[in-house]
């Protein structure tokens, strides 16, 4: 080991990956099953704000199960394929020169990477993709012999549909390369291993130190870079970590304490020599954090996972109010992607991601009110939007596909526009294909032009709505829909399509409804047909419903009264 050796004291307060800091119930990070919502009711009778827990994340399943994937085939003109492409080139003529550099033949190094498909999973072990080709010109910043060859069109073994890893030793027989894992106490270790190396086959820990000034020559790490918070017993310190020339880690730990992430250069996270090491992906506990840089990342291929605990932040005085954004430009591909609990950051901007192959969670955040994903496709597993104080815009225009879709508890929540969304995709029996609104005081307008077929639909307390559009839905294939307490809703008009409800249609307590003639368009009903206590509607209306659908047609009877149609709320 380089320099001094003295490994003392590593901070046992600090949260490990897989370690339980404050008590965490487990549902931090739901497995597959654990939906977070399974149904609006679950959502209403859980507080997740008063869920004081932290700690790394539990990332041992995968919420990934859709054969549904995503082309392939990636638009040459894509603005964003253009700057993976820019980034392609940049790591190509940076890191193969010399006796290295590549030929392109009659073609530029832009123009041919237009012609390279593109993984929708983001996974540098795809073969004859422009991940694998990233991968290579990112590496070759250790190793240009061996990598240079495989960044190029018919060179090389790895990147034109072989097994990418035939080669699994990565590791282990470069000069400048650390074999195994390594533990950094203080800036002279890190000066000491700049002397000789650059890169490093296993893990990194490091503890005692206040940056990472010293460990500059740091290019490749092939596992977890692990920054544990840095602090006496009784203060946070401010810890920065800058490294300058990292191009790749396996994964990235950064722990409470850390002021400043500055990472220019980091285009891929995710571990071709332990996938295990995957699991962690790009974890940062954000609670002192103040600067966050991370202009070259295209891909992660595990999680990305954000977290703060206020009650940590109050008990070490750090003031989280200084971060105002979290911006990741090139952003391509990750498996989840998760926000919990931030205090101190207002918009997350990613708007170049496309693929999200897991669950995307925004939970019980304080000031963000923006998060942009404009061309975001496809989210494979659960969407999850619960308890955000100040969430106004959740803006994703672009989603076509994800499994399930639950948004609960976001007071200042005003529309919900997904006009692009047009089916659910998964085949894992955890997710109902369903759409679950509720408990957002705010909300005014709900737009989903183009679903044509869903698990079920919960509309609940929401007493500002008053647009209600899906007019391409004909079919609620699981549970039915509810509408209840919705309270300046007037009619059901947006639900004009809807031919067959496999549940029950479940329409109570709203206020202002005065009209359910939509409902009438429904052919075959295995369910029951209930419409009660809709005070601006009357019962002869909803008989009027039943008539049309056609008594033999209803599998579950019908429940219909309280309509009394005197449009007096009791709420009012």
């Amino acid at each position: 080991m380089p320099g001094d050796d003295d490994e003392s004291d590593s901070g046992d307060d600090d949260p490990m990956p897989g370690d339980d800091d404050e008590s965490d119930s487990g549902d931090d990070d739901p497995k597959p099953g654990d939906a977070g919502g399974d149904d609006a009711d679950d959502n209403e009778s859980e507080d997740p704000a008063g869920d004081d827990s932290d700690g790394a994340p539990d990332n041992t399943d995968d919420p990934v199960g859709s054969d549904d994937e995503p082309s392939n085939e990636q638009d040459p003109e894509s603005e964003s394929n253009i700057d993976i492409c820019t980034t392609y080139c940049t790591l190509v003529t940076t890191h193969c020169v010399k006796e290295y550099a590549v030929d392109f033949g009659d073609q530029d190094c832009m123009s041919t990477c237009k012609t390279y498909n593109l993984d929708p999973e983001a996974n540098p072990t795809a073969s004859d993709s422009l991940n694998c080709r990233l991968y290579h010109a990112a590496a070759a910043a250790k190793d240009p012999a061996k990598h240079c060859p495989n960044v190029a069109p018919g060179n090389g073994e790895l990147c034109n549909g072989q097994d990418p890893f035939v080669d699994k030793k990565v590791c282990g027989d470069q000069p400048n390369e650390w074999p195994g894992d390594i533990h950094f106490s203080s800036a002279t270790m890190m000066e000491g291993f700049c002397q000789t190396y650059d890169s490093v086959c296993g893990n990194i820990t490091m503890d005692k130190v206040k940056s990472t000034g010293s460990l500059h020559c740091l290019r490749w790490v092939g596992g977890m870079l692990q920054v544990a918070h840095q602090y006496p017993s009784n203060k946070a310190s401010d810890f920065t970590l800058i490294l300058p020339e990292l191009h790749f880690v396996g994964s990235l730990f950064v722990g409470r304490g850390t002021t400043v992430v500055q990472l220019p250069k980091l285009a891929l996270v995710g571990s071709p020599i332990d996938q295990e090491q995957n699991d962690y992906g790009l974890y940062i506990q954000a609670d002192s954090l103040t600067e966050l840089h991370m202009p070259a990342l295209v891909s992660v291929m595990s999680s990305m996972h954000f977290s703060e605990t206020g009650s940590w932040s109050s008990k070490y005085g750090l003031n989280a109010t200084k971060k105002t954004s979290f911006v990741f430009p090139l952003l391509r591909n990750t498996r989840n992607l998760m926000f919990k609990k931030l205090w101190g950051v207002d918009s997350v901007e990613m708007p170049k991601l496309k693929t999200v192959s897991g669950v995307f969670f925004i939970e019980q955040t304080q000031k963000l009110k923006t998060f942009s994903a404009p061309m975001l496709e496809s989210i494979k597993a659960q969407v999850r939007v619960i308890n955000n104080t100040s969430l106004t815009a959740l803006e994703l225009p672009s989603l076509k596909h994800t499994a399930d879709f639950t948004i609960v508890g976001n007071a200042k929540l005003v529309s919900i526009s997904m006009d692009a969304f047009a089916t659910f995709q998964s085949d894992y029996k955890y997710w109902k294909k369903s759409v679950q609104i509720a408990n957002n005081s705010s909300l005014e307008s709900i737009s989903f032009e183009q679903l044509k077929s869903a698990g079920h639909l919960t509309l609940k307390n929401l007493p500002a709505l008053t647009e209600l559009y899906a007019p391409s839905l004909y079919e609620l294939a699981k549970d039915g829909v509810t509408i209840e307490n919705v309270g300046q809703l007037t009619n059901l008009n947006g639900l004009s399509g809807l031919k067959t409800v496999t549940g029950s249609v479940d329409i109570r307590n709203n206020c202002h409804l005065n009209d359910v003639s939509a409902l009438s368009s429904i052919e075959i009903l295995n369910g029951a047909l209930q419409i009660v206590d809709n005070v601006s509607l009357t019962d002869a209306q909803g008989l009027s419903v039943k008539d049309a659908i056609g008594f033999e047609n209803i599998s579950g009877g019908v429940l219909i009264y309280g309509n009394d149609g005197t449009g007096v709320c009791s709420s009012e």
